[in-house]
């Protein structure tokens, strides 16, 4: 089997009644899966940081960063 670095793995984790109520809500709200509202609650919280998962965390304004012509 070809490697795609785009498959999704299992991942488990616990939350509140109340988070998983607001998920499911959310949801329903949206008319996708709770696991696509995973995704994108995470990739936003990502974009709103800078952060990438390819790189890390993105390197701008940082000290001592210079810039090449």
């Amino acid at each position: 089997m070809c490697y795609n670095r785009y498959m999704k793995r299992s991942t488990h984790f616990r939350l509140t009644e109340n988070a998983r109520v607001l998920l499911e809500r959310l949801a329903a709200a949206d008319g996708i899966s709770q696991t696509a509202v995973m995704e994108l609650l995470i990739r936003e919280a990502a974009r709103k940081r800078g952060i990438r998962a390819d790189s890390g965390v993105q390197a701008q304004d940082q000290p001592g960063s210079t810039v090449r012509d």
